[in-house]
């Protein structure tokens, strides 16, 4: 049976990594990675383009970086207005997920898997939207911190 869509969403100072589920399972695929523009409205609007079945999504998880204390990170802010933005365009929900060291974790997989510096640089904004997704996707949405 088909599902509704979840996008996944590593949002970074200079690029933003996508990825969105199977509408027939509960696996995060990797998408895209796009330029991060200072209009959000265009963001968006490339998010919605990287994902094949853009009428389906239902749910938008928007990785938020905290600090090893809970504390925000320099990009929290710019992150929660960026969600805002994206709830208000899309009318869908929108999920800001606790997302520490996800590009740390996705760095640590693909040196372990000996992709070479040049190719982690180019797929880690990517990998890491993937891992943003997949923890949601994988843990009752009570177990995980959600912001």
């Amino acid at each position: 049976m088909k599902k509704k869509i979840a996008v996944g969403i590593d949002y970074g100072f200079k690029h933003i990594g996508i990825a969105a589920s199977s509408p027939y399972t509960n696996f995060a695929i990797p998408r895209a990675k796009i330029a991060r523009s200072p209009d959000e409205a265009k963001n968006v609007d490339r998010i919605l383009q990287s994902v094949d079945s853009a009428s389906e999504i239902d749910t938008f998880v928007v990785g938020l970086p905290l600090h090893l204390s809970g504390g925000e990170s320099l990009i929290s802010e710019i992150i929660r207005k960026f969600a805002k933005k994206l709830e208000n365009i899309t009318n869908k929900k929108v999920v800001l997920l606790d997302e520490r060291l996800t590009s740390k974790q996705a760095q640590s997989l693909l040196r372990e898997t000996n992709v070479k510096r040049k190719k982690r640089d180019e797929v880690v904004d990517i990998l890491s939207a993937t891992l943003i997704l997949q923890s949601y996707l994988d843990y009752d949405r009570e177990e995980i911190t959600l912001c």
